[in-house]
């Protein structure tokens, strides 16, 4: 393997070691909040601390970054939340997709802007071809041969 090559996977080593590190203390802090919760400061602290915000990360400033994993000075930025922004849900019907995407910018004004319009007629189309091969004469062939169904 080359000399970069070799750099970089011990890069990736170092990484994972703050990684390892802080989602061990996330575990620790928050062992009383309910497992989902854990789970996310765990996730959201082992993100932080792999690839910590305006900060030098080398071989020499590593075991600066793991004393302030340690410490928890690494995490007092964002305080003792997950560091994370709270997720966004939003349900959409298959028919306003879309018109969702065309909003965001999405889709420009191509045949594939449509969507809303195909997504209803798909649908459609699929409740009645259900419909229709129930019918087919291959179903009573079927019956026929086998009697069941």
């Amino acid at each position: 393997m080359a000399g970069d090559a070799w750099g970089a996977l011990d890069a990736e080593r170092r990484a994972l070691q703050r990684a390892a590190d802080a989602a061990r203390l996330a575990l620790y802090v928050w062992q009383d909040a309910p497992d989902d919760e854990r789970l996310f400061h765990q996730l959201a602290w082992a993100r932080i601390a792999a690839f910590p915000a305006n900060t030098l990360v080398n071989e020499f400033t590593q075991p600066s970054i793991l004393r302030s994993i340690e410490t928890q000075s690494l995490f007092t930025a964002v305080g003792k939340e997950s560091g994370l922004p709270a997720p966004f849900v939003e349900t959409v019907p298959l028919s306003q997709i879309g018109g969702l995407l065309t909003r965001k910018g999405l889709l420009k004004g191509d045949a594939a802007s449509d969507a809303g319009s195909s997504w209803v007629t798909l649908s459609s189309n699929a409740s009645s071809f259900s419909n229709v091969s129930a019918a087919s004469s291959l179903d009573g062939e079927l019956v026929g041969r086998f009697g069941v169904m």
